[in-house]
């Protein structure tokens, strides 16, 4: 059942869901953790359904929150991460390091920035910290990452309610083996995006103590028919649901609610424009047919080049009256540099136009559709530029429609399934990184302190431009994304207050109405300066 609100907590329970979207949504949620925590909310989220970037800061403040740290410790802690580790740079520095606790030996990015998550940022600790602490401060922690062969959702999931599935219904993960998976390799299982990582496998990319041990204990859906292990792919968990509200949604009943709010911290960008390609003249004057009958002469030249230089040392050699050896011993540096450094030159730069030659003599085909395809008659009058924007244009189109497309449509389905339900609608408050951004004349004509300053706008519409990384190259991105976070959170605090809490806040004595003021105030402050609020958590 839900709590009755208080002057000291006007929501009761909330459950909050943290968004996918690299740094951008980390940094946007940590402003968003942060202005809960200075509103006095903070210690009322119950749960925490988190995605991708958000899976990132919500495993952090978990530990720190379940270690019995301070906010101001986390704040501190999680702000340094963010702004001194670049997890793409380090995974490609660490991407040879294979680890001997690891079933795979093949090259993987998503394992090394797994590596990089532990080693800057949380350590070896294993989700048994967190599943053996649910209950004391939070009553359901789901981490969400996606099944990628069918697209379905796989929950890393504490919960107090001991039948909760952790995997999925194909893939159940017991909880013996869940209390030994590195929450590195969460953060990594959650945050792994298409175009930038390949999918990590569940249970061989993990580290484990004893991997034999982990597939003996590992529930049904693990083995095939003949009993042999079996990998299951995971990837963001944004391509089932970016926003973690299926999640939130599934662990509360709605004829018998445990949250009395659901927030929704969503980093995602408007980007409606994102394919808009400029319309452009063809560039480029040679065309791949040409340039296949330049790199045919140059091969031609560096066989013909070497012969030569062998021909051209005998002749020396015999000239000189010499044997070979002696020759060698009286001129060593003009058999280097003279001979042997031209000759490797052009048997290497021939021997490499040969491999480049077989190689696309084996992709003479390509099968589309359930047809072969010719491929160099189609591309052989393509300049290269030419060449490059096609493909250019294919990897953004399959880019977008993973990262934005899919997550739009996706997004869209699902809240128009949640809410359908009058129960569910009534607690719902979503913090969306633009929402300032949008016209809100009903609200600017009750209160006039709702029409953002335009130092807020502009912080704003800095951190909506920022793209989906992991990483920040400046500091300041960093603390735009926070500020826009701190500021997002209030407005829409006050915004669902006007919205959905109209009657008590009649009630100048109610709890809603105090922390309608308490919100106003921050608001107002933010109006001012808008970096007001930024460093007083940094220790």
């Amino acid at each position: 059942m839900t709590s009755s609100p208080t002057p000291e907590r006007p929501f009761g329970d909330i459950a909050l869901c943290l968004s996918g979207g690299g740094y951008r949504a980390a940094a946007f949620h940590l402003g968003t953790l942060d202005m809960l925590d200075d509103l006095g909310l903070l210690s009322d989220v119950r749960l925490l359904s988190t995605v991708s970037g958000g899976t990132i800061i919500g495993i952090a403040y978990a530990v720190w929150k379940t270690e019995g740290q301070s906010f101001a410790q986390f704040y501190t802690d999680f702000y340094a991460f963010l702004n001194h580790t670049n997890v793409v740079q380090q995974a490609l520095a660490g991407l040879y390091d294979v680890a001997e606790t690891s079933a795979a030996r093949h090259l993987s990015l998503i394992r090394a920035a797994a590596r990089t998550y532990a080693d800057a940022l949380v350590g070896e600790r294993r989700f048994g910290l967190l599943l053996n602490q649910v209950g004391t401060h939070f009553t359901e922690l789901i981490f969400n990452a996606t099944e990628f062969r069918i697209g379905n959702a796989f929950r890393f999931r504490a919960s107090q309610n001991r039948r909760a599935v952790i995997g999925n219904g194909n893939f159940r993960i017991s909880r013996p083996v869940a209390e030994q998976i590195r929450l590195a390799d969460i953060m990594a299982a959650s945050s792994c995006f298409p175009a930038a990582f390949e999918p990590i496998r569940f249970p061989d990319d993990f580290q484990w103590d004893n991997l034999d041990d982990v597939r003996r204990e590992l529930q049904s859906g693990f083995q095939d028919e003949g009993e042999q292990p079996v990998c299951v792919p995971l990837m963001d968990g944004g391509i089932y649901d970016n926003q973690g509200l299926d999640s939130a949604k599934m662990a509360d009943d709605v004829d018998d609610p445990d949250f009395d709010l659901f927030i929704v911290s969503d980093s995602n960008q408007r980007d409606d424009a994102v394919l808009d390609f400029p319309v452009e003249r063809r560039r480029g004057w040679l065309p791949l047919r040409h340039v296949a009958r330049l790199l045919r002469l140059v091969l031609v030249l560096c066989l013909t080049s070497a012969v030569a230089v062998v021909m051209q040392y005998e002749c020396t050699v015999r000239a000189s009256g010499m044997s070979l050896l002696d020759y060698v011993r009286l001129h060593p540096y003009e058999l280097i540099f003279a001979y042997a450094i031209p000759f490797l030159l052009a048997v290497t730069v021939g021997l490499g136009l040969t491999w480049v030659r077989w190689l696309v003599r084996r992709v003479q085909k390509v099968h589309v559709v359930g047809a072969d395809f010719a491929l160099w008659p189609v591309v052989k009058d393509l300049t290269v530029p030419d060449l490059l924007e096609m493909l250019k244009g294919r990897f953004s189109s399959l880019t977008a429609l993973a990262s934005t497309v899919f997550m739009k449509r996706i997004r869209s389905l699902l809240l128009q399934y949640v809410i359908t339900n009058p129960k569910r609608r009534e607690r719902l408050a979503f913090n969306v990184l633009y929402e300032i951004l949008l016209s809100h004349p009903k609200l600017e004509a009750q209160d006039a302190a709702f029409k953002p300053s335009a130092q807020l706008r502009e912080v704003v519409e800095g951190a909506e431009a920022m793209p989906t990384t992991l990483w920040f190259p400046r500091e300041s991105d960093l603390r735009t994304l926070i500020v826009c976070g701190q500021a997002t959170l209030c407005f829409n605090i006050l915004k669902y207050l006007r919205d959905k809490q109209e009657d008590a806040l009649q009630d100048p004595c109610s709890a809603v109405s105090q922390m309608y003021q308490r919100a106003r105030d921050r608001w107002l402050a933010l109006q001012r300066d808008a970096y007001c609020l930024l460093d007083r958590n940094r220790l």
